[in-house]
């Protein structure tokens, strides 16, 4: 009763409606974060005095945050958002794993942040993020790899959320990899120029937006990309600046009770967990899923219950630092700096190793923009025996995908992620086929090798610097702690300034499987 008398308060004060819903679904996307922490068979608990600090105050943080939206007539402060931010933050700085939602997430957190420093329209930052977001992500897509049918991740999708909708023989999967670019296309002009389309195209926007990412986050792990598609909810809530006090209230109320109302859904299912392998290590894929599904449901209500009222029409455009480092980030790649984590994830994009596959960037042009050598410096590792830490550059998650339908309809289940040495979780991880690697990214790897133990380590790979003829470069550690490298500098430590800003995916030359 305490709860239903506070929501009918807020309809005296609907003009921070919009950040209400956004404030609920954001701090629930923060307690999926802290699940992880739950999963005791892949998370590492805190070590440190800093690090409980952190996470209490995140905790803290987001509870609060979630009373105020919830109970607080008066939602104008934006002290529990901006705190939410600030300890978000740190906790990912500390404990986030590396992965693109996570820099999506510190880019929302900036963005809040922005918000409250500037008065800036917090709305329209969301617009701005989700615009540039669906075009760096088209722009990846532009590749032939994508169009394969064998190897597409568009096609790929499709199918495995098919099999868990139950739906068989989906027609047309050759045009499903046009469909997606020319989507996401749609929404980054959508969102762009949001002050110039009517209120119904607004509604499809978000109804395509629910139903694109709903589909991310349908397939069973370890495809399942739905932390990803958790943080979209709440910014399709905040992108949408229309609305009635009917609307608004009903889609808050929605809004907060998603995450009990999709753990209760997670419970009742009979199917076990424990055979689901995700990365990164959430460990929650039904509750997930469930709670996607009714925030995204509540957008959409709220979406259709809404009017423009049009007073966000005349408000100024501006590209705010979190956006401008979205787009550095995107653009990072062509320039050769890093690949890994960008937003090139599902593209089948390939632009290592002089065999651009983009439709527009070819490798003489990538080749001339290029601010470092690293794409074209590359090696093939052949052989790692007893090196976990180069063996894992590329792990291919499709070994835990168990979907007959994929195999029927003849499409690889290769999924290939390159996760850190130290976040992978599958310690006795054996090299399963040689792949493609930039020497820097390798150098990364070997250059953390303890010099000074004696266990024995073979590593060979070949040198694309040298000529075809040439043997394949041996590094190798013998029983008696001898250590003979045929190129030393690939065991140098890196420049901390080179290791931090420059970071690499592994690739194949004949082939382009669906990467994370």
């Amino acid at each position: 009763s305490l709860i239903f008398s506070k929501m009918k308060e807020m309809k005296r004060d609907v003009s921070q409606s919009d950040l209400r819903l956004f404030d609920a679904l954001w701090s629930q996307v923060w307690i999926l974060q802290l699940l992880k922490e739950w999963n005791i068979r892949t998370s590492k608990p805190p070590t440190s005095f800093v690090e409980y600090s952190v996470v209490l105050a995140l905790t803290l943080s987001i509870f609060i945050c979630l009373w105020r939206s919830m109970l607080c007539k008066n939602h104008t402060k934006a002290l529990p958002r901006v705190a939410l931010a600030c300890s978000g933050i740190c906790y990912l700085a500390l404990r986030g794993s590396s992965s693109n939602h996570v820099v999506l997430q510190c880019l929302v957190c900036l963005a809040v942040l922005e918000g409250a420093v500037t008065r800036d329209c917090l709305r329209q930052s969301s617009r701005r993020l989700l615009g540039i977001l669906y075009f760096i992500t088209a722009i990846a897509k532009c590749n032939y790899g994508w169009l394969q049918r064998e190897y597409s991740c568009a096609v790929l999708y499709t199918v495995a959320a098919g099999t868990v909708l139950k739906i068989k023989n989906i027609p047309m999967l050759e045009i499903l990899p046009y469909l997606a670019i020319f989507g996401e296309v749609l929404l980054a002009l959508l969102f762009w120029f949001w002050h110039l389309i009517s209120s119904k195209w607004k509604i499809i926007l978000v109804i395509i937006g629910a139903i694109f990412h709903c589909g991310l986050a349908l397939p069973m792990p370890p495809l399942s990309v739905y932390p990803f598609s958790a943080l979209m909810a709440p910014l399709f809530a905040l992108a949408d600046d229309r609305g009635t006090e009917e609307g608004d209230l009903a889609a808050l109320i929605f809004g907060i009770f998603c995450f009990p109302l999709s753990l209760a859904i997670a419970m009742r299912l009979v199917e076990e967990e424990q055979n689901l392998l995700e990365y990164p290590p959430y460990a929650s894929w039904r509750h997930g899923l469930a709670w996607c599904l009714a925030a995204f449901a509540s957008v959409v209500y709220r979406a259709l219950m809404r009017v423009n009222k049009g007073e966000s029409n005349k408000s100024k455009s501006s590209l705010r630092l979190s956006a401008v480092i979205l787009i550095i980030i995107g653009a990072l790649p062509y320039f050769g700096v890093r690949t890994h984590p960008t937003f090139l994830m599902f593209s089948n994009l390939r632009i290592e190793g002089a065999s651009s596959n983009h439709w527009f960037f070819s490798t003489q042009f990538l080749h001339r923009i290029s601010l470092s050598p690293a794409l074209s410096d590359v090696v093939t590792v052949t052989k790692a025996v007893h090196l976990p830490t180069v063996s894992s550059m590329r792990v291919d998650l499709g070994q835990f995908i168990r979907d007959p339908a994929l195999s029927a309809a003849n499409i690889s289940t290769e999924f290939i992620i390159s996760p850190p040495s130290a976040h992978w979780f599958a310690a006795n991880h054996s090299l399963q086929r040689s792949f493609s690697t930039p020497r820097l990214e390798l150098r990364r790897r070997m250059s953390n090798i303890n010099k000074e133990q004696t266990n024995y380590f073979l590593l060979e790979y070949i040198d694309h610097s040298l000529p075809p003829d040439s043997p394949r470069q041996r590094v190798e550690r013998f029983q008696n702690g001898t250590l003979v490298a045929d190129d030393p500098s690939l065991l140098e430590p890196l420049h901390p300034f080179v290791a931090a800003i420059f970071r690499f995916r592994v690739f194949d030359f004949d082939r382009s499987p669906c990467r994370h």
